[in-house]
Order: C-alpha cells, then sequence, then structure tokens
C-alpha cells in the first residue's frame, strides 16, 4: 500500500519537467525495467525519489509506464519492484502455453481459413491467448497510486498509445486529472482517461499474436503499428527534456550488412516487427533533433513540431537483444517452438525469439544489460535530472 504522505512529500520535491519514454518490444521490456533501476539508483543519489514529471509508454514500454507510474513518488522502489516482475516472468504468466490452448486456437485458424467464409462465426484474430497477462497486471500494477500521483502533482501525467483498427488512428490514453488537454493531430489524438487494465492490454497488444483488445466499443491493437511521434505524448505532458529507453542496438558499423540468402518466413517477420516496433522511434529522435538545430539556429518552428527546444538523452542496448535471444529457443514453450518450426533457422527466428521470450533466463540477461548500458550514461543522467 503507498501511503498519502509520502506522495505528498515527493509532489514538494518534484524535480524538474523530465519525461521517460519508453519504447515497444515485447520481451525486450525488461531492458527498460533493468535500465530504470539505474536510473533510480543515480536519482536517488541525488536525492531526487521523484525523478520524471511524465511517464509515457507504447506496447511492452506501456506494462513498464504504468507500473513506474504507480511508483513516480518513490521511483527507485517502483523500478527494482518492476525488475522483481520481470526477473521472475514465465511464459504462462502472459500467454496460455497449454496444449488445449494451442489445440483450440488451431482448430479456429482452420476454421477461418476454410469453411467460415461459408458457415459464418468469429474469425481468428491471434495465435496466443493472453488472458494470463490481463490477470497479472491487475494483480500487480496498482492503478490507485498511479491516480494518486497524478492528482497530487508528483506526475504531471502517464500516457500509454494504441492504435485503433477501425479508424487506423495512433490514440494516446494518458491520465492528467485535467491538466492537460486532449490534443488531434493527423492520424492521432490523446484521450484523457482513468487508465487501467485494458489501456495497457490495449497498447500491448503485438498483432497477429495477441488479440485485438476492446476499450469503450473500439478494438486496439499494438500502439507501435502507426505511431509516427513517439515522443510527442511526453511532450503534450509538459516535459521538455526526454530520457528515451529503446530496446533496438545502439547504430554500429554492420548495420547495413546485407542477408546472403533467401529470407525465411521467420526473417521476414521479424524485419516486419522491427519495422513496427523501431523505425519510428529512431525517426523520431531524429526528427527532434533537427527542430532543435532549427530552433536554435533560425528560431523558426517547423509546423506540427514542439515551440520549444527538448533536450534528449537516449539510452539504447549496447548488444543485439536478438542474438541473445538466439540461445533461448530451448527455453520457449511448446506452443511457441511449434509455431516458430518450419519458419526458419534460430538465426533467423531471433527478432521473433525477443518478442515472445518472456522466460528468466532471457529477461534476466536484459536486466542486467540495461542496468549496465544505463550506468555508463551516469554523467549525462545526472546533468538531466540534477537541475
Amino acid at each position: 500500500m503507498v501511503l498519502s504522505g509520502s506522495v505528498e512529500a515527493a509532489a514538494r520535491h518534484a524535480g524538474p519537467p523530465v519525461g521517460l519514454v519508453l519504447s515497444g518490444g515485447g520481451a525486450r521490456g525488461a531492458y527498460q525495467a533493468g535500465a530504470a533501476r539505474a536510473i533510480g539508483e543515480i536519482a536517488a543519489d541525488l536525492g531526487v525519489p521523484a525523478p520524471f514529471r511524465a511517464i509515457a509508454g507504447v506496447s511492452a514500454g506501456a506494462i513498464n509506464a504504468a507500473f513506474l507510474g504507480a511508483f513516480g513518488h518513490d521511483f527507485l522502489g517502483g523500478a527494482r519492484r518492476l525488475c522483481e516482475l520481470w526477473g521472475g516472468l514465465r511464459p504462462d504468466m502472459v500467454y496460455d502455453t497449454s496444449p488445449l490452448s494451442l489445440g483450440r486456437i488451431g482448430a479456429r485458424w482452420m476454421r477461418t481459413l476454410t469453411v467460415s467464409p461459408v458457415i459464418g462465426g468469429a474469425p481468428a484474430t491471434a495465435l496466443l491467448d493472453t488472458s494470463p497477462l490481463r490477470r497479472l497486471l491487475a494483480e500487480t500494477v496498482p492503478f490507485t497510486s498511479l491516480r494518486r500521483n497524478v492528482a497530487q502533482g508528483v506526475l504531471t501525467g502517464v500516457a500509454l498509445t494504441a492504435t485503433d483498427y477501425a479508424s487506423t488512428r495512433t490514440v494516446t490514453f494518458y491520465e492528467a486529472a485535467g491538466r492537460i488537454r486532449p490534443w488531434k493531430r493527423r492520424r492521432r489524438v490523446g484521450q484523457e482517461v482513468t487508465l487501467g487494465v485494458e489501456h495497457v492490454m490495449a497498447s500491448s497488444a503485438i498483432p497477429i499474436f495477441f488479440e485485438p483488445v476492446e476499450v469503450d466499443g473500439a478494438f486496439y491493437g499494438d500502439g507501435c503499428l502507426r505511431n509516427t511521434a513517439p515522443l510527442s505524448p511526453a511532450i503534450h505532458l509538459g516535459a521538455d527534456r526526454l530520457i528515451v529507453v529503446g530496446v533496438r542496438r545502439r547504430p554500429g558499423p554492420h548495420d547495413d550488412a546485407a542477408w546472403p540468402v533467401r529470407p525465411t518466413i521467420a526473417r521476414i517477420l521479424g524485419v516486419l516487427l522491427n519495422a513496427v516496433f523501431f523505425d519510428a522511434v529512431d525517426y523520431d529522435v531524429e526528427r527532434l533533433h533537427g527542430v532543435n538545430r532549427m530552433l536554435e539556429v533560425t528560431g523558426m518552428v517547423p509546423a506540427g513540431a514542439p515551440a520549444r527546444p527538448i533536450e534528449l538523452l537516449s539510452i539504447q542496448p549496447s548488444e543485439d537483444l536478438g542474438h541473445i535471444a538466439t540461445d533461448e529457443v530451448s527455453h520457449l514453450p511448446r506452443v511457441v517452438r511449434y509455431l516458430l518450426r518450419g519458419m526458419g533457422s534460430p538465426e533467423e527466428a531471433s527478432e521473433v525469439i525477443s518478442y515472445l521470450s518472456f522466460e528468466a533466463t532471457y529477461t534476466t540477461r536484459l536486466l542486467a544489460l540495461g542496468y549496465k548500458d544505463a550506468m555508463e550514461v551516469r554523467g549525462q543522467v545526472e546533468a538531466f535530472l540534477g537541475r
């Protein structure tokens, strides 16, 4: 239980308007938890228990954002709890791994692809049953604490982004106690709500693998699908400095290396998933740097850009999380190994595995890497939080 006194104390000592942005990536979200613990320790050393005023997340980042928002008054304590959650994760805590589930889903897909056009019936829309994840979120994320942090001013707001399958718009669900006006841009909107489990589920519903999630009569999928401005929600919530924790390896000399053989389904699917989850973040970071340079040189504000310079610190993996996932094939549940069988070699399926390997042997490695990478930029984090 969160004591209101600790929330009020954190509100009185709330730091500058720094925002935390957490991108998507399935099981790769464990990397963000490790980085968050390092940031929390750095902030605690500076005497800043509540280092962030705005927290925004999408997909797996939405899970982390909701959890950290609930502990915004004690960020280090929340980050430690989040690491414990990721470190103890099992696939059956995220999706149903039983043979019965696989058989039921497989039969539904066969019916959808063969006789459903004739006999009707609800079509299959996902390969995995994520009802265990819904239960896990309900049990572990104290949304009442998140609400208290926002209401008492520890946080200006928390934002979770999803994709509306009907309109194809990017919808950012945010809770801000009436302090932030809803926004509307081309193909993306901000909608003030009381955040709950369904908003997290909607944001993290990886297409094809996870079922679309209904929120207020509309069906949503992973927020990365059409998210052209992933940094925008934190800026709308008032942040003028952003720490962005991604899950794609920082740029290296071999990024443009060609795949030497004809790509398999696994390789193609991995490229598609990477395009969905990572490219928008990279583009938006690059765009923000360009806007900042233009503001500095000319003072002119491009249309649709923030009207003030936004400082940015990006923390990215020093190792390829997909390559790390290659070692985890044997630890995957039978249902996932069955789905991946025939798609390609473990090396070619590494990207797909990295999204679905909610297994402690994988997530603990990512937790340690995230912590190490964030500590390597300690000086920059201190500069962001200590002013």
